[in-house]
């Protein structure tokens, strides 16, 4: 299982990456949360690797995706 209890936050849509290493989640206030999949094995509440966001974003991350090389992760908003 996966636990996050970092705050207030709904999220929408979530991928992850074809590498397995990446967990993105997008959320109903315009960012996405990020996290090393691999490096949160064992830790009960693991905090985000980053969480991405843009001042003029204000609506819900609608859809997220990763490239078939795990490099590039794509968000849209709604």
């Amino acid at each position: 299982s996966f636990k996050y209890t970092g705050g207030d936050r709904w999220f929408f849509k979530m991928a992850i990456s074809p590498d397995g290493r990446w967990l993105a989640v997008g959320s109903a206030v315009g960012c996405v949360y990020v996290w090393d999949v691999r490096a949160s094995v064992g830790i009960e509440f693991p905090k985000p690797f980053c969480i991405l966001s843009c001042p003029k974003i204000r609506n819900s991350i609608r859809q997220v995706a990763f490239n078939k090389d795990s490099n590039i992760l794509m968000a849209c908003t709604g």
